[in-house]
């Protein structure tokens, strides 16, 4: 307490070693007022100090203080590592040392170097001023970073390593100066054994994220610019965050060029860290709490920075200490606290037995919440589940169902605050069924457990109706036991268990020079020829880096890490797709759940996309031996590079088609900026729109997930015929001989276990010469192959240059449509594939021949190529759909007529037919229907081409489909007469409607042309018109 002697002398004291530090509380008539907040724990820690010095504790402290840090550093997940890291301490004179080596990465490690210096070391002068480590302590860290230095150098294939100092004070600052390794291949870094603890709890902060930032520093020294960070590398990570993964804002630089002889210096702000620290602070939210027989258990929260925001999710805490003793311990803190064990001796899968903890704890946490709004109930609950199952009934295939479990559910009552709810063996098999049957129960019988404990008399119908409010669904649920349906469901614990992305640290590092690589002229660039010239000389340029780069690496290995990459992310999708129902149930079809889920999707798509161009080029590029082993940080670059040409590409494409600005501007440090109102106006509103729909569409067949796939022998009965004979004659083979060959493919790497395939050529023809001729087998092959050629820019004979751009899709030398993948050119080539991308590859190829979306030049037969192709492509069977739902509405309906019969009149011009003309009986509109069931468009280059047809101008001297379109409801409206005679309608009016299968970009961009005309599917139509306007509905 500062007193009243003390505050005169305040003047005369230096700021931050003043009694107003030593004693931030005065006291006051009224009580007590804190001065000075930021000075309390500096003043406990103060006091602590003084009593150790004055007690001559030094010895004891420094031991306790020590065996305190090995513990809270062994409860931490060390920035995404893993916990129960070792921290052993060696002694030195005037502190101790302890030393962790990490491998995070093929041939990459970081050495964690412990530096605890001793409380006597402590100064007179507060926490203000940084203390120097004694020069024992400081030699024995120099030699621990050259010994560490010297040993992982000497390792094979030694790649990289950084040496973290932490420094492991109690609050007052330090100076350690570090002789460290002058080798690129090394990094430095230091920060505080608090901020370690912190950073480690931020969502996507990892040991590899470190060194992409570490690294990005490094390249922004090596370009001329100079990061004044005062803070350390929270402060910067803060900074990246702010930057969306850029360490130099580049649209705030001025013109010019910034290089090593014209250097830039960047004063980042100082408190960005303490934002980052708050959050990190509050995600963890470390305390203590006292179970009901009053022991203590250190907590901290379960949800860190989840998708989705749930307020009951927030009293969810896990025990870190039962953690390290294998026990499962959840807290669901509020007026009624639920202290939750699980006990499963049957369950031998930790995994299992941990998303049980985690589902009954987030069940518990919405059932305290509950309690808290709806009861006066208070206090402290123990309660136990005890699960009887066994692990070999809950991996059975075939289980029988309970019909209602709570009958296998029962309370018991063990003591004065615990309770025991026992589930009988067969309990778990209630999640089997699609219904959440099996969490209603364990959530009454919780509630009932609680009401018990506390002597609440409560009705049969007070409980249920507690339990509808917290589940008000039958879909909404926690945990699933969902049948095998997939390929990968077999072999899913082959696959890796993250999903390489594009990280947004390397991306924007390889921007840093980009522009400047090609362009030596001025910062702006304009006309849509120089633009274009200078994004297409980046390609080729990045192309070539690209290439040069592969050209390190082992193929073989690379290609088939790539392709498990690429199966994982399916495996995360299809989770995402298959669970929907329950995360739409449990948080609601809002926008932010959405877009969180739309976020999530699309990260996906990326690694996916990327991951399949990457496996193109490198099948071509990289030596088939003597490369090195891929590492994931080089994957990553490759993956960022690729994302980073299919980018350009598009942008390029996106000026040739007239939809973006052709201006250019190359900032001072080379990255290539430029107005996108095309991209947020249409193509992420698009996609996006896109993703969040099928994702909600895909929640309507959550059902079948929960029952066993159903086989079908036979499936081209379904399709025309004319179709089957165009697809054999194109082929080879049929669509039911394909399948059987699929299957033969996917049970042969089920038995092995193996997600993908190294198999030799004479090897696949046997294999699928077991259900078919061995002719066919080799048409099948020939068909799905993607043929090895010397140079990936070159196209094989009878190939267009366009086949390979990554930034289009639906080409025909894609592993999309090729996804068998040859290796070497032996005569017994070497194939590598995935079999569920080998499925889902055929199946493409025959919806879209099957459809007309892919190309014509898909085709090589007259049958397929012209007969077929053309009748698909111009939507004969959209238009009859369309036609028919009109009809069905009440409407009067002309399909396919020519505007010559509905005016009864020759025409200055052939106006070409009117896909659907049609009218509401007693009203007044008459609609000019264009039809158009177009695939899909899913990048750039695809919508910006779709784009360049719908301006409703002239293309190439000719109008394009929209002017067509236009020209057909100009000439009708001007022969209003005449419709009226043909329609019946006193005073017609003619409205244009381009009416469309799904999504297309002409519902979201600015079209002058299109004002006026209705764009958009069925049911928009039905909705802005035939319900208010049309009496037939």
């Amino acid at each position: 307490m500062l007193q009243s002697q003390h505050i005169a002398e305040l003047m005369d004291q230096e700021p931050g070693v003043s009694e107003l530090e030593r004693r931030p509380l005065i006291s006051v008539p009224d009580g007590v007022v804190l001065a000075l907040p930021t000075a309390v724990t500096v003043a406990i820690r103060q006091q602590v100090i003084n009593l150790v010095l004055g007690t001559r504790q030094v010895l004891h402290f420094d031991g306790q203080y020590a065996r305190a840090l090995s513990n809270a550093i062994a409860d931490t997940t060390l920035l995404g590592w893993k916990s129960g890291c070792p921290v052993v301490w060696h002694p030195t004179e005037g502190g101790a040392l302890a030393g962790v080596v990490v491998s995070f990465d093929r041939a990459h490690f970081v050495v964690l170097h412990f530096v605890l210096p001793s409380v006597a070391s402590h100064e007179l002068t507060w926490f203000k001023r940084p203390i120097d480590i004694h020069p024992t302590l400081q030699k024995a860290l120099n030699y621990s970073i050259a010994s560490n230095t010297q040993q992982l150098e000497s390792q094979d294939d030694f790649r990289g390593g950084m040496h973290l100092v932490v420094m492991c004070g109690w609050g007052q600052g330090m100076v350690v100066p570090v002789t460290r390794p002058d080798d690129a291949r090394w990094r430095g870094e230091a920060m505080s054994v608090a901020d370690l603890v912190r950073a480690s709890s931020v969502e996507d902060m990892s040991i590899q994220r470190l060194w992409r930032l570490v690294s990005a520093e490094k390249a922004l020294v090596d370009a001329g610019v100079e990061l004044m960070n005062v803070n350390g590398v929270l402060n910067l990570f803060a900074w990246m965050q702010e930057n969306d993964g850029h360490l130099v804002p580049h649209g705030d630089l001025d013109d010019g060029r910034i290089s090593p002889e014209q250097r830039l210096m960047v004063s980042l702000p100082l408190n960005l860290l303490r934002d980052l620290r708050a959050d990190a602070d509050r995600n963890v939210d470390a305390h203590v709490g006292l179970d009901p027989r009053s022991e203590p258990h250190h907590l901290h929260r379960v949800d860190r920075g989840s998708l989705f925001s749930h307020p009951a999710a927030e009293r969810l805490y896990a025990c870190t200490e039962c953690l390290r003793s294998g026990t499962l311990l959840a807290a669901c803190e509020g007026r009624t606290t639920l202290w939750l064990r699980v006990d499963s001796p049957g369950v031998s899968s930790r995994d299992t037995e941990f998303r049980l903890w985690d589902m009954v704890g987030r069940w518990g946490a919405s059932v305290a919440a509950a309690l808290e709004d709806g009861t006066d109930i208070e206090g402290a609950v123990e309660i136990t589940i005890a699960f009887e199952d066994v692990q070999s009934e809950l991996d059975a295939v075939d289980a029988q169902v309970p019909t209602d479990p709570l009958e296998l559910l029962r309370v018991e009552v063990v003591g004065t605050e615990a309770v025991t709810v026992h589930a009988a063996r067969g309990f778990l098999n209630a999640w089997r069924e699609p219904t959440n049957a099996g969490e209603r129960a364990l959530v009454t019988a919780i509630l009932q457990a609680v009401f018990r404990i506390h002597y609440v008399e409560y009705s049969e119908a007070e409980v249920d109706g507690l339990v509808a409010s917290l589940l008000p669904n039958e879909t909404g649920r926690h945990f699933h036991v969902l049948h095998a349906h997939d390929f990968t469901d077999f072999v899913r614990d082959a696959l890796p268990g993250e999903v390489l992305g594009i990280d947004e640290i390397e991306s924007a590092t390889q921007r840093i020079g980009l522009g400047w690589s090609v362009h030596d002229g001025d910062n702006n660039v304009e006309g849509a020829e120089a633009c274009v010239g200078l994004l297409n000389r980046l390609v080729d340029a990045q192309v070539g880096d690209l290439t040069s780069r592969l050209g390190e690496l082992d193929r073989t290995a690379l290609v088939e890490r790539i392709l498990l990459n690429h199966e994982a992310a399916h495996v995360r999708e299809l989770q995402w797709q298959r669970t929907s129902a329950a995360v739409l149930c449990l948080h609601g079809d809002l926008q932010d759940v959405r877009d969180a889920v739309v976020g999530q999707l699309s990260k996906l798509a990326g690694a996916a996309i990327t991951s399949r161009v990457l496996v193109e080029i490198a099948a071509c590029e990289a030596p088939l031996t003597g490369g090195r082993l891929p590492d994931d940080l080089q994957i990553q670059a490759l993956l960022a590079q690729v994302e980073l040409v299919t980018r350009l590409g598009g942008l390029s494409d996106g000026i040739h088609y007239g939809v973006l600005r052709p201006h250019l501007r190359v900032s001072a440090l080379g990255d290539i900026l430029l107005r996108d109102e095309f991209g947020r106006e249409v193509v992420a509103p698009m996609l996006s729109q896109a993703v969040g729909s099928n994702y909600v569409d895909s929640a309507g067949g959550f059902r079948r997930h929960y029952g066993p796939q159903e086989g079908v022998d036979r499936t081209e009965h379904l399709l025309d015929s004319e179709f089957l004979e165009a697809w054999q004659g194109e082929m080879g083979f049929g669509v039911d001989e394909a399948r059987q060959l699929l299957d033969a493919i996917e049970d042969y790497a089920i038995k092995r276990r193996a997600p993908t395939l190294q198999i030799r050529h004479g090897e696949l023809v046997a294999l699928l010469a077991s259900r078919c001729d061995a002719a066919t087998a080799e048409r099948f092959i020939d068909q799905l192959l993607l043929a090895r050629r010397p140079r990936w820019a070159q196209p094989p004979q009878g190939f267009k240059s366009r086949e390979i751009l990554p930034w289009r899709f639906g080409r025909r030398l894609s592993i999309v449509t090729r996804p068998i993948v040859q290796m070497n050119d032996d005569d017994d080539a070497l194939y590598m594939l995935a079999p569920r991308l080998v499925r889902s590859g055929f199946f493409y190829l025959l919806r879209g021949a099957f459809h007309g979306t892919l190309d014509q030049s898909f085709f090589q037969t007259p049958a397929m190529r012209d007969a077929w192709w053309g009748k698909a492509n111009e939507g004969h069977t959209f238009n009859a759909l369309v036609a028919d739902q009109l009809r069905a509405a009440g409407w009067e309906v002309r399909a396919g007529i020519e505007l010559t019969a509905v005016l009864n009149a020759k025409l200055d011009r052939d106006y070409g037919d009117v896909d659907v003309l049609a009218w509401c009986p007693g009203g007044e509109d008459v609609f000019v229907v264009e039809c158009k069931d177009l695939s899909f468009r899913r990048n750039y280059s695809e919508i910006a081409a779709l784009l360049s047809d719908y301006q409703g101008g002239f293309k190439n001297g000719k109008p394009d489909k929209l002017k067509r379109h236009l020209m057909r409801v100009e000439c009708a409206a001007s022969h209003l007469p005449a419709v009226a005679r043909f329609t019946g309608i006193a005073a017609p009016k003619i409205r244009s409607c381009l009416l469309v299968a799904g999504l297309v970009p002409m519902q979201f961009a600015s079209i002058p042309a299109l004002e006026g005309t209705f764009v958009g599917d069925w049911d928009q139509l039905l909705e802005q018109f035939g319900k208010c306007r049309c009496p037939g509905i």
